[in-house]
């Protein structure tokens, strides 16, 4: 009787973290690339708080230069969200779909009236 009540009590301990896990699929750190129209992936890093719907956090070439994640809205396995460059203002506008453990999409950069068309791809961060 005793070993049931345990099992029952690490059960009702891990219900809620793995049920937590389960609901924020985006939330985390992330590594991954950018490629812009040139080709070259560029290194890109991401730490991203899921709650619900709503999608926050920081994204940025590195873990020293991370911009606001702004707009951020899961819809399933899909989020948008965009994230201005303080330094110049440049906008960029996400589109991903989270398969299997990876973060890919598109991203459109904008400043000034024009845009740049690129492709995002990402992993959770070890």
């Amino acid at each position: 009787m005793k070993k049931l009540a345990v099992i029952a009590l690490v059960l009702a301990v891990l219900a809620p973290v793995a049920a937590q896990a389960q609901s924020a699929p985006f939330a985390g750190k992330w590594a991954g690339t950018l490629t812009g129209p040139s080709g070259t992936p560029n290194p890109m890093e991401m730490t991203l708080v899921q709650k619900g719907k709503v999608l926050t956090g920081t994204a940025g070439p590195n873990a020293e230069t991370q911009w606001k994640i702004e707009k951020g809205v899961v819809t399933g396995n899909k989020a948008t969200f965009q994230v201005t460059q303080t330094s110049n203002g440049v906008v960029h506008k996400f589109s991903v779909t989270l398969t299997k453990g990876k973060i890919a999409g598109d991203i459109v950069s904008e400043l000034n009236g024009q845009t740049r068309n690129g492709k995002i791809e990402a992993t959770k961060a070890k």
